[in-house]
């Protein structure tokens, strides 16, 4: 899945498309090279973190696609990725991630420039992170910068933004199928109202490769907090713990997530 969506991306960007063997040769590689470097973790908060990287290198200045490109690998042992460990708190920002029908569903460092300035604004303000809106009501939740983002509400519907122009991302996808099919839940992939999560969200988290599954305590927006942790992060810590439990290999891997590398 990471390999076709690196794949997907370069495309969205006009760069050459890696072929999944190719990724895959190199993801191997990488971590076979880099073993010795891997943490040892009991609750799967420490890794070795890959981050494939794909750049023109084309020794020639001007705004069109380079001839040549470089695709490479960095791996690097990580801890959690928000300074504080355990619940985190966001604060809507009203400056836009990714245009409607542009570049938001490729893995992209554009995507990721423009979090920087709001990041900087919420941490000021004592929030952990931005959580930005969508570019056309400013109403609808889209994502939390580098982490894609759930709702548990009233009703025991867990919801999460649709796909369009947020990041697909791969933890958002096994959470999605962990939810639906080991815990039985209604899973609802759609617009998100930013009004709906404050007044009747049970429980919040945001997940992704770095972030895995972290939750969210409250949520400031039009100069409020709003608490979002009515459920005390119940559905969260399963979900993590049923992740977590795959990726050590103390559960069974139903789904074939787990890639052995010799």
């Amino acid at each position: 899945d990471n390999a076709r969506r690196f794949a997907w991306s370069c495309h969205k960007m006009v760069m050459p498309e890696v072929n999944v063997e190719k990724f895959m040769k190199a993801v191997r590689r990488v971590v076979l090279e880099n073993a010795e470097f891997i943490p040892e973790t009991a609750d799967g908060s420490h890794s070795l973190y890959l981050r494939p990287v794909c750049i023109g290198i084309e020794s020639l200045l001007g705004v069109r696609a380079s001839s040549e490109y470089l695709f490479y690998i960095f791996a690097s042992p990580v801890g959690p990725y928000f300074d504080k460990v355990g619940v985190i708190s966001l604060m809507v920002t009203d400056v836009h991630r990714a245009a409607a029908n542009g570049t938001g569903d490729a893995k992209a460092a554009c995507n990721y420039a423009v979090t920087m300035k709001p990041k900087k604004d919420v941490n000021e303000a004592g929030y952990d992170g931005a959580l930005f809106l969508d570019t056309v009501h400013s109403r609808y939740v889209e994502e939390a910068g580098a982490a894609n983002f759930f709702a548990l509400m009233e009703d025991g519907t867990l919801v999460t933004p649709q796909l369009g122009s947020i990041l697909p991302g791969i933890t958002r996808d096994s959470i999605i199928r962990l939810a639906r099919e080991m815990f039985g839940l209604r899973v609802e992939e759609r617009l998100v109202d930013i009004a709906e999560v404050c007044q009747n969200a049970q429980e919040v988290f945001l997940c992704g490769t770095g972030a895995i599954i972290t939750s969210v305590d409250k949520i400031a927006w039009q100069g409020t907090d709003h608490m979002v942790n009515k459920n005390r992060f119940k559905l969260a810590h399963q979900l993590y713990n049923k992740l977590i439990g795959i990726q050590l290999q103390r559960e069974d891997d139903p789904y074939e997530w787990i890639l052995e590398i010799q």
